[in-house]
Formats: structure tokens, C-alpha cells, sequence
């Protein structure tokens, strides 16, 4: 039993360093001004043979605990997609420097990249 456990640990840890690049390149029009519209697009790929069925990308900025997702689409093997996440600045938001986490996920992987954002 000890040995099905350790084997199990030691998958989970390695399959975790492996995973998916699924995020490319991405782009943001940074800085943007409060009041105006922050756009990032990402190329999202699928290194796989495997098609990618459900894809969600979220842009996620930590200090102001704002979620913004885009739709849901397929990546079939081998392709790439673009995806685009915008978000109008409330002029409630306070100018600076925020951390944000760009991420694409459906329910068989997961990837993301963070990324430093300023607000004028």
C-alpha cells in the first residue's frame, strides 16, 4: 500500500512539472488609462494529438480582484487559436502597477503565465 501511495505522489508531482504550454505569445496594450479598455490577446496552441474541447482563458488581476473570462472554444491537435480578453478600467480604480495571471484551462489541462500591468 506504502508503494501505491508513493507511486501516486511522484506521478502527480511529474505530471504537474510536465502539464501543457498551451499559452504563446500574448499581448497587452499596457499601460492603459482608467476610463479606457484593457484588451489582451493570447495565441492560444495545442502542442497535442489530442483535440482540446472547452477551452476557457481568464485574465485574472490579484489586488483588484477582478475575473474577466472569455467564451469558451476547441483547439484541435496541432492548431492555434487566438484568444481576447477586455475589461473597460472603472474610474473607481486607483492608477499603478498590478499583478495580473493570464490562464487557459478545460478539464484534462491548465497553463498560465503571470504578468505585471499599469493602470494610468
Amino acid at each position: 500500500m506504502s508503494n501505491i501511495k508513493s507511486f501516486a505522489l511522484v506521478f502527480l508531482l511529474v505530471f504537474s512539472l510536465v502539464g501543457v504550454n498551451a499559452i504563446g505569445k500574448f499581448y497587452s496594450n499596457d499601460p492603459v488609462r482608467v476610463g479606457e479598455e484593457l484588451e489582451v490577446l493570447s495565441v492560444i496552441r495545442n502542442p497535442t494529438s489530442d483535440d482540446f474541447e472547452n477551452v476557457n482563458v481568464k485574465l485574472f488581476i490579484y489586488d483588484l480582484g477582478i475575473m474577466i473570462p472569455t467564451g469558451s472554444f476547441d483547439v484541435d491537435d496541432g492548431e492555434s487559436k487566438v484568444a481576447r480578453a477586455y475589461w473597460k478600467v472603472p474610474t473607481s480604480i486607483r492608477p499603478g502597477i498590478y499583478l495580473a495571471k493570464l490562464s487557459v484551462s478545460n478539464q484534462d489541462f491548465r497553463d498560465s503565465k503571470h504578468f505585471y500591468m499599469t493602470i494610468i
